[in-house]
């Protein structure tokens, strides 16, 4: 849910609200501004090893979601294919050959980037242990992801 007093809006997953400023008034008062914190990290290890920290202060309220959070970075698999059709099914391909050769890994792949002349190229998101034993396709080197921020809010 989501509640934005300036606005007069209350967003939840059955849908938005408005509020004229009458009805807010009441109870406006009740409400403290969180204080928001930005981060920015210079390694991966350094961003996780923060967000941990953050992450169990209980004067935190909420840390917006990035993508490093979950992984250390990512790599691209190449496949030579010029049927664009068949995007969905090696991309499940490639999915069920990691769940089934390497269960015991968290990874995210998703279609990069297509062309009918180089084929077909996968973004797999992952920890770096898990791109060190995976040996199947042909794959890039291992990136650590180039932005790394974080905003946290907190209780005053």
């Amino acid at each position: 849910m989501s509640i934005n007093l300036d606005a007069g809006q209350i967003v939840t997953d059955k849908g938005s609200f408005v509020f004229g400023e009458k009805k807010f008034e009441k109870i406006q008062t009740q409400f403290k501004k969180a204080v928001e914190k930005n981060y920015t990290f210079k390694t991966t290890e350094e961003a996780k090893e923060e967000f941990a920290k953050v992450s169990n202060n209980p004067d935190t309220i909420f840390i917006e979601y990035e993508r490093w959070q979950e992984f250390d970075g990512f790599f691209y698999i190449y496949i030579s294919d010029d049927n664009f059709s068949k995007s969905s099914k090696i991309e499940k391909e490639i999915i069920n050959f990691i769940r089934k050769n390497y269960p015991e890994y968290d990874v995210d792949v998703r279609l990069s980037v297509y062309s009918s002349e180089t084929g077909f190229t996968f973004s797999v998101e992952c920890d770096r242990d898990f791109y060190e034993v995976f040996k199947y396709y042909n794959k890039s080197e291992f990136k650590t992801y180039s932005r790394l921020e974080m905003k946290a809010y907190f209780k005053k």
